[in-house]
């Protein structure tokens, strides 16, 4: 009876492991979809084509290489995404970007990128503070300030945004609670079908950040992200250049954003230049230049809606008598016709003329700053 019972067992623990072979990644050039949970390594210089999702889950690693194109199926929600507890280190430089694309050149033509890390949010309804990603449904949120997901550089992601509907939509970036010992800088998000790049809560830093031709806002950040972002380039979005709040869940949810910002240019923009939504938090930026707003469109350039009756945003109100929202060495250049006004409410903005933003241009027709290289853009 003892000797069957251990073989019985062994039999068992045999089936476990043939089963688990069963799932192992295995990299396959023409369609890397699938689930990474050891070290993969997509090689520089190469391509690779991606028809449906491919998640870096827990324990999981990701290399991507410097010239690494990665090529989805356009008219499909395909994405990459890491779930908390995965890692990508996507390393480029500025001669060999790593580009994330579709074979349609259209905003839309696929997902983009997905990092679910375990940082604070003002969302979490749940003991562990843990929520679901709006796109991928992977987890994201909790309690480690300095979550790692890796490291980001010089890093294009291209025509994202696919759409299941109105309220679910890809954008380029989309950073889900992700914690300050990640690394995010140079990456550049181009002609998103929604925004460029979103951070939802988390303890983010990110520097020399790039939005071109977003198809809704070219940055936005939310729901409590506590972060410092340094020479961020916001480009020709279709409405806000930079939408900023707290929650829309209601006023007082904690923690609030902090965002503290400097070094920025957002040029040309067709509704809300600085969109002060939902709260707004605390928000503390220096040396911006903005302008560009399509003539006549009639809004300031920094704009929230002042509260009246029962309407408004009584929270941003409040924070801007406070002074827990501050602009200052701003510019403001090539306005726009009809568009004059250039804060709401109370809000006042200390002008500086000799202000270069995120780096001196050479033409007024993008104010892309030196810096912007080939690497961001196609």
């Amino acid at each position: 009876m003892k000797i069957s019972k251990v073989l019985l067992l062994l039999a068992s623990v045999v089936l476990w492991a043939c089963e688990g072979d069963d799932h192992t990644y295995e990299l396959n050039p023409e369609n890397i979809a699938g689930t990474i949970r050891q070290e993969v390594d997509l090689l520089s210089g190469q391509s690779y084509k991606l028809n449906g999702s491919l998640i870096v889950e827990n324990g999981g690693r990701l290399n991507i290489e410097p010239g690494v194109t990665v090529i989805a199926e356009g008219g499909s929600s395909s994405y990459i995404a890491v779930a908390q507890g995965g890692q990508i280190f996507a390393q480029g430089t500025e001669d060999s970007p790593i580009v994330l694309t579709s074979d349609r050149k259209l905003p839309g033509a696929w997902g983009g990128l997905v990092i679910c890390g375990r940082a604070p949010t003002n969302q979490s309804n749940t003991a562990s503070g843990v929520l679901k990603s709006e796109v991928t449904g992977l987890p994201y949120g909790g309690t480690e300030d300095d979550d790692n997901s890796g490291i980001l550089s010089f890093v294009r992601v291209e025509y994202s945004g696919y759409s299941y509907d109105d309220e679910h939509q890809f954008n380029g970036f989309s950073f889900f609670g992700v914690g300050s010992a990640t690394t995010i800088n140079n990456i550049s998000a181009y002609a998103s079908a929604d925004d460029g790049i979103e951070f939802f809560g988390g303890y983010l830093n990110a520097d020399y950040v790039v939005a071109i031709n977003s198809g809704d806002d070219g940055l936005d950040f939310t729901d409590g992200w506590q972060g410092r972002g340094r020479f961020w380039y916001a480009y020709n979005s279709a409405k806000s250049g930079v939408e900023g709040s707290n929650s829309a869940s209601g006023d007082g949810i904690t923690p609030v954003t902090s965002a503290n910002l400097s070094n920025l240019t957002i040029y040309k923009m067709g509704e809300y230049p600085w969109f002060l939504k939902d709260g707004s938090g605390t928000q503390s930026v220096d040396n911006l230049v903005i302008g560009g707003l399509a003539d006549n469109v009639g809004h300031d350039y920094f704009y929230y809606i002042v509260p009246q009756d029962k309407a408004g945003d009584n929270e941003t109100h409040s924070r801007v008598l406070a002074g827990d929202i501050t602009f200052t060495n701003v510019r403001f250049i090539n306005q726009g016709e009809g568009n004059e006004s250039n804060a709401s409410g109370s809000l006042v903005i200390d002008e500086n003329p000799a202000a270069i933003g995120a780096g001196q241009w050479d033409d007024d027709e993008t104010l892309a700053p030196a810096w912007l290289g080939s690497w961001a853009m196609p």
